[in-house]
């Protein structure tokens, strides 16, 4: 199998081609950089070099139809073959990753191993060798282990993290091409001629396995992790039962199939029980298969435990809780506590009854005597008569000149209130809900430097308001239930949507700049010059490549007509197989999205069971973002594109609001959030403190004649001397003007509401103060004027 990222780059290669449409085998197989081995149902051959397109091979001049042949393998014997050699390329096999050669039919003698391939065949299939005595005979020319190496070696990327599991893959194909003894286990059951010559090649087979062998080898590969998906190995090589409803017979078979797009020719894999024998003079295979906690080899390690449960040490359990405390059958705790609990009422009850007999002879119990105030008290009352000579010489003063006070004050106000002009207060989460030398700062920013900051995630999340699910009834698959959500008008609507978003277009006021998807959007597999078909976009539909025709097609179920598959077929299909670029049904679509990369269900569905994707309750769109820095340029125009991409999605939500429920946001959400907040919090303090000073004012004051209302506002409620409120108020911008010119420049929103909150509490606190009408606080007696 390829490794998951070399699939991706490849089948982005393919899928930007249009290499998945069925083609016929005469018009040319489109080929890269990369070919299959000759009858190795799992293995591949990579030229050097990025996947790139290049001439296609000539297919084999066929000369007559296949012929119905049965006796294709007449001799099973040890030390003779099945088929060797390369004789071409498989015609039956219409869509393919690449055109793959096939082997010769040769029921011959096993040639020795010598040289150079003798060499090469200690490498690659080491068990070969070491299990024969003498010169080591083998089925397989020099030209077909050298791509078998190559194969191995590609294999190995998926299953690296367990050697056992990916030695038993390699034995597997090792056997198949390479093996002294391939007639016994190996029953050639179709080949095809080929013109000009006597030869014959294979393209389909019959292959025998002993059931143990096979679980064996199944087995070592089960736990195996992919960490490139975070899932298991298996996903990727179990077509669409996945890891989870995977068999050793399931492996084999996906591996086998030459509808797969990687298998050059059909390989029917036969578990035959243990014991048994499939007759005929065959003998399936029954090599030895490692375990995953055993190492292959001196040089190699046994699976990890992650990938490997056989691997992880036994854990002895934590030896269990103590016996609770009892007294007889009650809980000893609780019979302690009332125990506890009638003593203290019984103490209680007993000082109750000596009070009360000394209250009945007539005991007067005398009132202690007073005391001097101490030191502290003395130094308090100090304290207090100096503060009180002070403000009342700072308010005398202040009242016999008030013009001058008032003009002062305005100016120093107003100049120190400059500084606002270099205020900005900060809305960037980061900065406001984490400290600067928190271990998750250091970190962000060791990453930010190192890797550049981290993806901008943007999501449209779809729901159905209305309607109920329906059952569909697969030809290929069975019944399966789709919800309401999922059906053919919210695909096209959400298609529609993401086309579009990729012909969107932001102006950057900044720069000037018109900016478009492919200037922002993270393209893994063309970063250099993205198109917005390379913008990695996660949704269902591209499980269709976002493509209107893909979504719509229908197929015949098979040749006899017995059904027809649609998108439903397809898409049942891809979330088991989402590594799949080529499904089984007729369609040959496949489930890469159109950037070349995979589409995990988890990402693009929501709100459902298990693993039943097909009855998710929600759609998810995903559109992830190349992210910059703040003094970057380039992050003016993500900010650009994303408020965009707002715009588009409420008219989206506008339009299909009665019959879908659409959510939606972008990473900017939550700063403009923050913003638009602060800006609605302004009206709301101003009318706080009104309403407090209008409180102040009406329910404080004496009011005897309309006259007078000035009077008993000042007398009765004390109003001037709440012009430190307002005062207060102007404080605020006094500060943040003070320290804007100190080239402070960046306050904490959260602060500043902390500190508009305690005012208006303060402010409130005043107003509860009792006053004398003279305007005296109480309760020391006022004195006159």
């Amino acid at each position: 199998m390829l490794s998951a990222p070399l699939i991706t780059a490849i089948n982005r290669a393919r899928t930007r081609r249009g290499w998945g449409e069925p083609r016929l085998w005469g018009s040319g197989c489109p080929s890269v950089a990369v070919s299959r081995v000759s009858g190795c149902g799992g293995c591949w051959r990579r030229g050097v070099g990025a996947p790139s397109r290049v001439p296609s091979p000539q297919p084999i001049p066929w000369l007559r139809p296949p012929q119905a042949a049965a006796e294709w393998t007449p001799i099973h014997s040890p030390g003779v073959c099945a088929f060797y050699d390369e004789c071409g390329y498989n015609p039956e096999v219409n869509v393919s990753l690449v055109a793959s050669k096939v082997p010769c039919v040769s029921n011959t003698p096993a040639r020795e191993a010598t040289g150079g391939l003798l060499t090469l065949l200690s490498s690659v299939c080491p068990e070969l060798v070491r299990d024969m005595a003498g010169t080591p005979r083998v089925c397989c020319s020099l030209a077909q282990l050298v791509a078998l190496q190559v194969s191995v070696a590609l294999s190995g990327t998926v299953l690296a993290r367990c050697p056992s599991c990916a030695r038993n893959f390699a034995n597997i194909h090792c056997n198949n091409i390479c093996s002294p003894d391939q007639s016994l286990f190996i029953n050639v059951t179709r080949a095809l001629p080929v013109e000009g010559t006597s030869e014959f090649a294979v393209v389909e087979y019959q292959c025998f396995y002993q059931q143990e062998f096979a679980d064996a080898a199944f087995t070592s590969c089960h736990g195996v992790r992919l960490p490139v998906t975070g899932g298991y190995a298996l996903d990727s090589m179990c077509g669409r039962y996945g890891a989870q409803l995977c068999t050793a017979q399931r492996w084999l078979d996906f591996q086998g199939d030459k509808n797969n797009g990687l298998s050059p020719l059909q390989i029917n894999f036969y578990l035959v029980p243990n014991g048994t024998s499939p007759g005929d003079a065959l003998e399936p295979l029954s090599a030895r298969a490692y375990s995953c906690s055993e190492a292959p080899s001196d040089e190699e390690e046994p699976c990890s435990c992650q990938d490997c449960d056989e691997s992880c040490p036994t854990i002895t359990p934590p030896a269990g809780p103590a016996p609770p405390f009892r007294i007889g059958a009650a809980d000893g705790a609780l019979v302690l506590c009332g125990l506890l609990f009638a003593l203290l009422a019984f103490l209680f009850l007993l000082a109750l009854c000596c009070r009360h007999r000394s209250s009945k002879k007539g005991v007067v119990l005398q009132p202690a005597p007073a005391r001097a105030p101490g030191c502290s008290e003395r130094w308090g009352d100090a304290g207090h008569r100096a503060l009180t000579r002070a403000f009342r010489w700072w308010g005398t003063l202040v009242a016999s000149h008030p013009v001058p006070v008032l003009v002062v004050a305005v100016a120093v106000a107003a100049g120190l209130s400059t500084g606002f002009r270099v205020l900005h207060l900060t809305t960037d989460p980061v900065e406001l809900w984490s400290a600067p030398g928190s271990r998750a700062r250091q970190e962000k920013a060791f990453y930010d430097q190192h890797f550049g900051p981290f993806l901008r995630t943007n999501q449209v999340i779809v729901t159905a308001l209305r309607g109920s699910g329906s059952s569909y009834d697969s030809t290929l698959f069975g019944a399966t239930n789709f919800s309401a959500v999922l059906t053919m008008e919210v695909l096209q609507a959400l298609l529609e949507l993401q086309q579009r978003l990729a012909a969107a277009t932001a102006e950057a006021p900044g720069t000037g700049r018109t900016v478009t998807l492919q200037d922002v959007c993270y393209a893994p597999l063309n970063p250099s010059s993205p198109t917005a078909a390379d913008c990695c976009v996660n949704s269902v539909t591209q499980y269709f490549q976002n493509n209107g025709t893909h979504l719509a097609m229908v197929a015949q179920a098979d040749s006899q007509g017995t059904g027809t598959v649609d998108w439903r077929d397809h898409l049942i299909y891809c979330v088991n197989s989402p590594l799949s670029f080529k499904d089984i049904t007729t369609l040959e679509l496949s489930c890469m999205a159109d950037y070349g990369g995979p589409v995990f269900p988890y990402i693009a569905f929501g709100g459902y069971s298990g693993s039943e994707y097909t009855e998710a309750e929600a759609l998810i769109v995903t559109y992830s973002l190349n992210n910059f820095p703040r003094e970057d340029p380039r992050y003016e125009w993500v900010l650009s594109w994303e408020s965009r991409f707002l715009e588009l999605v409420r008219d989206f939500q506008r339009t299909h609001g009665q019959n879908l429920s659409v959510a939606f946001m972008a990473e900017r959400s939550l700063e403009d959030e923050i913003s638009r907040t602060m800006g609605q919090d302004i009206p709301v303090f101003g009318t706080s403190y009104f309403v407090v000073f209008a409180y102040i004012a009406v329910a404080l004051g004496e009011y005897t004649a309309w006259r007078r209302v000035m009077v008993g506002v000042r007398g009765g409620s004390g109003w001037w001397r709440h012009l430190w409120v307002p005062c207060w108020v102007l404080s605020v911008p006094i500060a943040g003007g003070v320290e804007g010119d100190a080239g402070a420049g960046r306050h904490r929103r959260g602060r500043w509401l902390r500190v508009l909150r305690h005012g208006a509490a303060g402010a409130a606190g005043a107003a509860l103060v009792p006053h004398h009408p003279r305007g005296c606080a109480l309760p020391r007696p006022c004195r006159g004027r």
